[in-house]
């Protein structure tokens, strides 16, 4: 399947990595039809240059010259090309997709695509979901429900200073680390 994986690879390239395997295959099945590969090929620098609009476009170049010369080989079959060229793969959140096996943990494991699912899982934008909504309530929470409690006092204006703020960026990170003993002082960094 290794001509299907150059293919999923290129994919990635255009930041198709939340598609299925068959829609990414589809999708440079799609720029091989139109002859965007074996332009960059021939004429990489003075074609069209649709592999520059890749997130890592010297990479995509590279695959898109590499998937044309498979369908070139000599054996007639792109299937058997002996292909040099890495094709990065990558887990989601790969800590947690052990605790999830290990705990067997069933949502967990569909966050982290360890359990099977139509489309690639997020855990990033699960869990940014759960601290945008909670914001959301703490920053409509009226002041001054908190007369007697000052932490909840607290915890409503920090929610008022952040709410909106809060995307899959902010907590990528801390949520990555946590698995590996992330700190309350390294996550708040």
């Amino acid at each position: 399947r290794g001509f299907e994986w150059l293919k999923v690879h290129l994919a990635n390239l255009y930041g198709h990595n939340k598609l299925t395997f068959a829609e990414r295959v589809a999708f440079v099945d799609q720029k091989i039809g139109e002859g965007a590969l074996s332009d960059a090929a021939a004429r990489p620098l003075d074609g069209a240059g649709w592999w520059k609009e890749a997130s890592a476009p010297w990479q995509a170049l590279a695959t898109s010259m590499e998937i044309h010369n498979a369908m070139h080989d000599e054996s007639g079959d792109p299937t058997r090309h002996a292909s040099g060229l890495p094709v990065q793969m990558d887990g989601s959140c790969n800590g947690l997709q052990h605790y999830a096996a290990l705990g067997r943990d069933v949502e967990g494991a569909f966050q982290v695509n360890v359990s099977p699912s139509d489309r690639p899982q997020d855990v990033y934008s699960a869990v940014c979901d759960i601290v945008a909504s909670a914001i959301t309530a703490d920053a409509a929470t009226p002041l001054e429900s908190a007369a007697d409690d000052p932490e909840l006092a607290k915890r409503i204006r920090h929610a008022r200073l952040v709410s909106g703020l809060i995307d899959r960026k902010v907590v990528k990170q801390t949520v990555m680390t946590s698995v590996y003993g992330v700190t309350f002082v390294g996550a708040r960094n």
